[in-house]
């Protein structure tokens, strides 16, 4: 029986985009990352266009992206998010649903976050041909 295959990496904590051309091993990291079932990473910063305000505390430094970068960050290949760390409420709640909003205009699959507690711990299903996934 064939077994449903896992990458992870650590934070993705980009702030800017990719070179149109992008970088030399990029190819070869994509398809790394392209070929296993679930591709996981920790999304370490907030999506928006200053949407949000900045915490009076943030995890560290206040995390943010714009949108366009979650386009460099899906070329990667990866299919689920972690969204919930150090920087989620960086700016506040609004910076909270514009990440939401800006992660599933692109149909990028994320948890640990959400609209109340119940929604950001609900699982997420990944569907693969080798079975099912749940985050």
């Amino acid at each position: 029986m064939d077994k449903v295959t896992f990458i992870a990496t650590g934070d993705a904590f980009m702030t800017r985009r990719l070179p149109e051309k992008h970088y030399d091993g990029f190819k070869e990291l994509s398809e790394l990352i392209s070929s296993h079932d679930v591709k996981f990473t920790n999304l370490e910063i907030t999506v928006h266009d200053r949407e949000g305000y900045p915490s009076a505390c943030s995890g560290g430094t206040w995390a943010m992206t714009s949108p366009a970068v979650m386009d460099d960050l899906k070329s990667y290949g990866f299919n689920i998010y972690n969204a919930a760390n150090n920087h989620t409420l960086d700016y506040s709640h609004n910076g909270l649903e514009a990440t939401m909003r800006h992660l599933y205009e692109r149909g990028m699959n994320y948890v640990g976050i959400g609209k109340c507690l119940a929604d950001a711990c609900a699982p997420k299903y990944i569907e693969c041909p080798r079975g099912r996934a749940a985050i």
